[in-house]
């Protein structure tokens, strides 16, 4: 049999990247803390005295460790492992391409380690996902793209003059249309995308460093691009999956980045792509459900443990007394 029958499909494989995650819940490693945090808590005169050594608290304390873990790794699970897997296989591109694109920015208040080196210390920042459109060979997956950024470019021109309608109605609500770039009459060479899974990081520097990508994006003579050969302007897309986002940072990068939220952001990729991430996750919906269960009864099963485990020693002691 050709080797290549035997290369799981993109859906086997995107579904067995979310499975995995799902499974390792169970084997968050601050789980196997959870006796040493208790005792910790019932030896403090602070916790003990108020009451907030109790076993459900140390849980809770623990579990929002685990969700903040999960968070992160949802984050590249749908950046590295999903949208790019799916964006590389379907439309061709070549890795390096793909994501070869950032800037180099001055680290503030850090010069060189030399002494009398007065140069400030750069960092170096990448897109998530670039699509030039030359880069497509197939030139029908090209057209596919290059409807979709005309259409978002049309959508983000009708998007401002709404904007415009609303704040010349004169609202006590200002819209500060006038800070929002519109795109309508630009030409674009490709499409610049950062993905996110959910927009829940209220922080004012990842928010700036957002809003400078799309500088860098749409200014074809940036001095700052790592490839200063590379002189296309990119519109700059902004994929997040849910809806559960911080409203008020989105809104702040909208008047840089055409912003797809939830079913938007589904659909790009579908246009892009043809494939279906919306519906892929609903199907399998039942299935990861029922892992992420699986995991979270295991968990609750090693707390319930470990606390029989302690109070047994408890006893014990006090038996001896």
């Amino acid at each position: 049999m050709d080797t290549d029958d035997k290369k799981p499909s993109l859906e086997e494989r995107i579904k067995k990247e979310i499975i995995n995650l799902l499974e390792s819940l169970k084997d968050y490693k601050r789980l196997n803390e959870f006796d040493k945090e208790l005792r910790r808590h019932r030896e403090d005169v602070v916790f003990s005295s108020l009451g907030l050594d109790a076993p459900t608290i140390i849980e809770w304390r623990i579990m929002g460790g685990l969700v903040q873990s999960t968070t992160r790794k949802l984050g590249d699970l749908f950046e590295k492992k999903i949208t790019k897997e799916i964006i590389r296989e379907k439309l061709g591109i070549d890795e390096k391409i793909l994501t070869g694109f950032g800037y180099k920015k001055p680290e503030e208040g850090k010069t060189g380690n030399r002494k009398g080196d007065q140069k400030a210390k750069e960092h170096t920042r990448t897109l998530d996902i670039l699509i030039p459109l030359d880069s497509i060979k197939d030139p029908l997956k090209q057209e596919a793209v290059r409807r979709e950024l005309e259409r978002l470019i049309a959508k983000r021109h009708r998007d401002i003059n709404s904007l415009r309608e609303k704040q010349s109605t004169g609202r006590k609500k200002k819209t500060n249309a006038d800070k929002y770039i519109d795109y309508y009459n630009e030409k674009f060479d490709g499409i610049g995308i950062e993905v996110r899974y959910a927009y829940n990081i209220g922080d004012s520097k990842r928010k700036q460093a957002d809003l400078d990508m799309a500088g860098v994006l749409t200014d074809p003579h940036h001095p700052r691009r790592l490839n200063p050969k590379d002189e296309n302007r990119y519109l700059p897309v902004m994929l997040v999956y849910s809806t559960v986002n911080l409203s008020n940072h989105l809104s702040s990068l909208e008047q840089r980045w055409v912003v797809l939220q939830g079913k938007e952001a589904f659909e790009f990729l579908k246009n892009i792509t043809g494939f279906d991430l919306e519906g892929f996750l609903r199907n399998n919906r039942e299935e990861f459900k029922e892992i992420t269960e699986k995991s979270l009864r295991d968990i609750k099963r090693k707390f319930s443990s470990d606390q029989e485990t302690l109070d047994g020693q408890a006893d014990g002691a006090g038996a001896g007394i």
